[in-house]
């Protein structure tokens, strides 16, 4: 008796969480940049063949112009930091809910994202040299750029590295270079 009134209530139950869970899976996420967008804002390092490490930040919504240019370049630095070496943690939190009576359908949803980026090294010589602003869904990109070069010639100036400490960093960021090219070409095929 416990057993069929179980499975009498499990029926509906199931399928109302398959229902639930089939409205909720609509795919709603912005993965281009409008038609006008420079090909490094969708491809990021991959648009580019020129031998410099590049990392692209973006900020969505904020209306102050100055806090979103510095929103999205510091995001720019810290994906241009995290191809040398980085700890990080993430915390996503979702939540969604679809409520239908008869026609009428009422879908909520709330997305929160914390992340912490822990660089294990100070990149000197990074520089935003582009900056992309999407009108359409008010997002604006920057493009952080470091010359290898010029990252070994300020490497060479700080005094307070030891010869050792220089090594390390040097070998981090040629080991860094080769895995973009080696993606980068990956990309191309």
């Amino acid at each position: 008796m416990f057993a069929r009134t179980l499975r009498t209530l499990a029926t509906p139950f199931a399928l109302g969480a398959a229902l639930f869970l089939a409205a909720c899976g609509g795919d709603q996420v912005k993965t281009d940049a409008g038609t006008d967008a420079p090909a490094w804002v969708n491809k990021g390092a991959a648009a580019f063949n020129d031998g410099k490490f590049y990392g692209v930040g973006v900020d969505t919504g904020t209306s102050s112009i100055s806090l979103r240019r510095s929103a999205s370049d510091a995001k720019a630095r810290a994906e241009l930091a995290k191809q040398f070496q980085s700890k990080v943690k993430a915390l996503i939190k979702t939540y969604e809910a679809s409520t239908k009576e008869g026609d009428r359908e009422a879908a909520e949803a709330h997305v929160q994202e914390a992340i912490k980026v822990f660089t294990e090294m100070d990149i000197s010589g990074a520089q935003i040299c582009d900056r992309f602003y999407d009108k359409a869904d008010r997002s604006q990109y920057s493009l952080a750029c470091l010359d290898p070069d010029q990252f070994n010639a300020q490497l060479d100036q700080m005094k307070q590295l030891s010869a050792r400490a220089k090594q390390i960093i040097r070998a981090n960021a040629k080991q860094a270079f080769d895995e973009l090219d080696a993606e980068s070409d990956r990309n191309k095929q």
